[in-house]
Formats: C-alpha cells, sequence, structure tokens
C-alpha cells in the first residue's frame, strides 16, 4: 500500500497448485485463443494493411513533385490522399535529402497511419488496392 511493490503479483504466489494452474491456464490460453484461426488471419492481415499503407505514402512522401521526378497518376492519388500537415514541408530531390530528412518524411507517414482505426485503414486499404471501390 505503500507504493514499494516491486515484483510481479505472481512471483509472490508460493502456492505450487496456483502457480500449476496458472501456467495451465497461460498453456491454454496460448493454444485456444492465440493460435485461434480467425485471430491468426486478422493478424496477417493486419500486416498486409500496413505493409501495404506504409509503402504506399513513403513512396510519396519521397517524391519532388517541382524537381522534375516523375510522379504518375497513381502518385498524385496517393498524394492527395496525404493530409497537408503529413506531407513534407520542402520539397527536394530524393538524393538530396539528408538521412535525417528521409527518416523525419518516414515518421510523418509514420504518425499518419498510426492515428488510424483499424476500422478507417482496412477501409483506406480496401480503396487503394481498389478491392472497394465508391461511385
Amino acid at each position: 500500500m505503500n507504493g514499494r511493490f516491486d515484483k510481479a503479483l505472481v512471483d509472490s504466489i508460493d502456492d505450487k497448485e496456483i502457480l500449476e494452474n496458472l501456467e495451465l491456464m497461460k498453456t491454454l490460453v496460448r493454444k485456444f485463443v492465440y493460435q485461434y484461426p480467425p485471430v491468426l488471419e486478422s493478424e496477417a492481415s493486419g500486416f498486409e494493411v500496413m505493409e501495404h499503407l506504409i509503402d504506399s505514402f513513403a513512396i510519396t512522401s519521397n517524391i519532388c513533385y517541382s524537381c522534375g521526378e516523375e510522379e504518375t497518376a497513381k502518385d498524385k492519388k496517393l498524394r492527395s490522399l496525404l493530409p497537408e500537415e503529413f506531407q513534407p514541408a520542402v520539397e527536394k530531390e530524393i538524393e538530396q535529402l539528408s538521412d535525417w530528412e528521409k527518416y523525419e518524411r518516414v515518421l510523418l507517414v509514420l504518425d499518419y497511419i498510426t492515428g488510424m482505426t483499424d476500422k478507417y485503414a482496412i477501409n483506406l486499404y480496401r480503396k487503394i488496392k481498389g478491392l472497394q471501390v465508391e461511385y
């Protein structure tokens, strides 16, 4: 109660039977919760969604539009989806960017993506990939 307890509650259990039951529960949770196919599918799809969003917006943030670098129609659309506060402040050719400037641009993209809800990220991914088209 004085705020000086400095170990995990489980580490303070002396009863061997309770500890064995806790280990059994951990095993069951790993097997039937974390290895449950819908959970694994959801996690696997999350990797795909995040990877695609990061790749898409990172490429867009490294293009120098006024420097003559080629910007495809797709790049233009992706850039327009990236809110202004997450776009690079200064345009430079990628070769002229310092490592720190590249890092800052990636951080901006990551800030944008990590601020998304799961539902928003999935919907945006579907739209970008052409899996969900709205007219």
